[in-house]
């Protein structure tokens, strides 16, 4: 039967990569909570899944103190599209970010849907309409992370024959996912990807649909869906592919990560939400994500994640930096992606 129902799909942030090639940002947050508009990655692959599915589960890894209390934070709070102030990430300024040694699975409770951040280079606003809400459900792997397919492997008995929704909560963008699971026929694995040449090795994935059927199938180890499912399923014509016409911002790299965040603030430089320190001006609250503020002078084409300090006189150009204090330097500043 084409197309599913909110009861038939679960959906799944994949949020326990290690973003080494994000290196040495992923030293300080999970990739996922590093701010990306304003506020953290994973909020915008949340938002995105809000209104499609009842429930959600967030698979965690690495940082796990910090995601799990960051869920919690998202789960008990009116988020209005913004992230945690920085008292919240200086919390965890110097501790050590163990690992989890066994898996387990958390119910965190019901999260209430943000509105989109206003129209930024494209990027549409929200209409201001009541929010749904989704559960949050926290999957803890443990001893290692089980990668894209052993993720979802893990999750058969909690699944219980439901197929999954599944979204990379490493990248942002604008896609209706109702559109994307109207659009299923119910029965094959489905991929919703970027770019223009059509379904192949590394493509930008925005979301994927597994039947339970196939999700019987896969492996519960380290493993990954494209060389489990998709590469067999597609050479032989089981695969669909949904070729989304919308911009998709991949934040691997840290040039990809800065150029994501110039993008959606039209080239000036983005402020978390929180609090900047921009010592001989002022602390500067950003209390709506859409705004964009230049913080100091000399702080242009950058990102500045809450409690960010900036020295007087102190210049910075294609930079983010970090509520530790870390400064990455890209060179070249990139351009916007589109």
């Amino acid at each position: 039967m084409p197309g599913a129902t909110q009861t038939d799909l679960v959906g799944v942030c994949l949020a326990a990569g290690a973003g080494s090639r994000l290196m040495p940002l992923t030293l300080e947050r999970p990739k996922v909570l590093c701010p990306v508009g304003g506020r953290p990655l994973l909020s915008w692959a949340l938002d995105a899944l809000v209104g499609v599915v009842e429930e959600v589960v967030v698979n965690v890894h690495h940082h796990p103190a910090m995601m799990l209390e960051y869920l919690s934070w998202a789960v008990d709070t009116e988020r209005a599209g913004g992230g945690p102030t920085m008292q919240f990430w200086r919390s965890f300024h110097g501790q050590r970010h163990e690992r989890p040694v066994v898996s387990s699975l958390r119910s965190l409770g019901s999260l209430v849907g943000a509105a989109r951040s206003p129209d930024v280079s494209g990027m549409p606003a929200g209409t201001g309409a009541p929010s749904p809400t989704i559960q949050v459900v926290a999957s803890v792997e443990g001893p290692d992370a089980l990668g894209t397919a052993g993720a979802l492997a893990n999750l058969a008995r909690h699944l219980d024959g439901r197929s999954v929704l599944a979204v990379n909560a490493d990248s942002v963008f604008d896609a209706d996912l109702a559109d994307v699971v109207a659009a299923w026929d119910g029965e094959r694995p489905l991929v919703a990807h970027g770019g223009r040449d059509g379904f192949r090795p590394g493509v930008p994935v925005v979301a994927s649909i597994t039947p339970w059927s196939a999700i019987e199938a896969l492996p519960q180890s380290p493993s990954g869906l494209f060389g489990h499912l998709w590469r067999d399923a597609h050479a032989e014509g089981r695969l669909q592919s949904v070729q989304l016409d919308s911009p998709v911002l991949d934040c691997g790299t840290p040039a990809s990560y800065l150029a994501a965040n110039l993008a959606l603030f039209g080239g000036a430089t983005s402020v978390e939400v929180g609090q900047v320190d921009a010592t001989g001006a002022g602390d500067i609250a950003r209390d709506n994500p859409g705004d964009t503020v230049e913080p100091h002078e000399g702080v242009t084409r950058s990102v500045l994640w809450s409690g960010a300090r900036v020295g007087p006189g102190e210049r910075l150009d294609g930079a983010v930096r970090t509520s530790d204090g870390r400064t990455v330097l890209v060179r070249p500043v990139p351009s916007a992606p589109w």
